[in-house]
């Protein structure tokens, strides 16, 4: 079927510096695509904790990427400090963030296999990093489930904030939110806990349980956003095997060709 989303509306809630290929992507497949960002990233308001990192980066024995968005913001600070070499190994939890590093001319050293939080720390296990110093560079609004991991097998972590995430302006997205309200959606999409929380405080709960998300699919990249989606009383219909934008369109497929069907 060559446009198998055919009349099928679908919401990306990414920030809208990433979600460009999702919606072209979608678009291409036949969807009615709807960009509508429910998180702004932006650099923290204090760099003092990622600053002192830097004085002594040498020291470390691993940086643990674990979003794109951990290069852009950590690296370009890196510039700032003219540091351009990292004695450390490094850590990408998602292939996307370890194709970003090759970018900047950094090879992972370690991907897992599972791209998660938990996947990592499985490697890990394997391995023997009592007395390492690591270095996370973390969101605002990051778990601490990764660094406390860490630590519990005998290594000494920092997690420094390189970005925030935070809630966009909507005052021109009015004219979208209507839509939303009042045109059945079929799926909306969410790349991370702070996205829904963030749509949830914007639409407001009851909307969202009593009209918006009555018969519509919700899809969530990974199972720490599913988690946060469950917590919130709604369910997960749609949950890729990878935490990578094309498995999510592979998902959100299959999903609709079951439903056709």
């Amino acid at each position: 079927m060559k446009f198998p989303l055919r009349d099928r509306h679908i919401v990306v809630t990414r920030d809208h510096d990433q979600s460009g290929y999702l919606v072209k992507k979608l678009t291409s497949l036949g969807g009615q695509v709807y960009a509508f960002s429910t998180i702004k990233i932006t650099p923290p308001d204090d760099w003092s904790l990622c600053d002192r990192a830097f004085k002594s980066i040498d020291d470390y024995d691993w940086i643990i990427f674990s979003s794109v968005n951990g290069v852009r913001f950590f690296l370009k600070r890196a510039e700032h400090h003219q540091v351009n070499y990292f004695r450390a190994s490094i850590a990408s939890v998602g292939s996307k963030t370890a194709d970003l590093l090759k970018k900047y001319g950094i090879t992972a050293d370690l991907i897992p296999s599972s791209f998660s939080a938990e996947g990592l720390l499985d490697v890990f296990k394997k391995l023997d990093i009592r007395n390492h110093k690591i270095l996370i560079p973390a969101s605002d609004l990051s778990r601490n489930e990764l660094a406390s991991g860490l630590r519990k097998m005998g290594a000494k972590v920092d997690k420094v904030i390189c970005y925030k995430t935070g809630t966009p302006d909507i005052r021109g997205s009015n004219s979208l939110i209507k839509t939303l309200l009042n045109k059945k959606m079929d799926c909306f999409t969410f790349y991370s806990p702070s996205a829904f929380l963030s749509f949830i405080k914007i639409m407001g709960a009851e909307k969202l349980k009593n009209s918006i998300f009555k018969k519509t699919a919700i899809a969530a990249i990974g199972p720490t956003t599913a988690q946060t989606i469950q917590k919130q009383g709604f369910e997960v219909h749609i949950q890729p095997e990878q935490s990578i934008d094309e498995s999510m369109i592979d998902a959100i497929v299959a999903y609709f060709n079951k439903t056709n069907k």
